[in-house]
């Protein structure tokens, strides 16, 4: 996450990129507390969200969707350009640099 900080999030202007982190929350029985200290131990400064209905639940260790890290890009239309299971930040830059300069 670190990474995410400091290579997309600091780096783009946030009117062109969004970086919002997601604690699964019911599975691990962290709370929002805990959500809070871990991003500031880090020195997070992006929106990180707590999934307190367990939604993420729903997803995980399905063929489609595995635990995380899972990290996705999504284009100025909505399309998801990027879906990555293995942390990759070069791949994550590039995704995000395809999306800025896409029409």
């Amino acid at each position: 996450m670190p990474d995410l900080q400091a290579q997309i999030w600091e780096k783009y202007d946030s009117d062109e990129v969004v970086v919002i982190g997601l604690d699964p929350g019911g599975l691990t029985g962290q709370d929002a507390n805990y959500v809070v200290d871990y991003a500031a131990n880090l020195g997070l400064t992006f929106p990180i969200v707590l999934d307190t209905q367990g939604t993420y639940n729903n997803y995980a260790g399905t063929a489609s969707i595995a635990p995380f890290p899972l990290d996705v890009v999504v284009d100025k239309k909505g399309i998801v350009t990027l879906l990555k299971r293995d942390f990759d930040i070069d791949a994550i830059t590039a995704a995000v640099e395809a999306a800025r300069k896409a029409p």
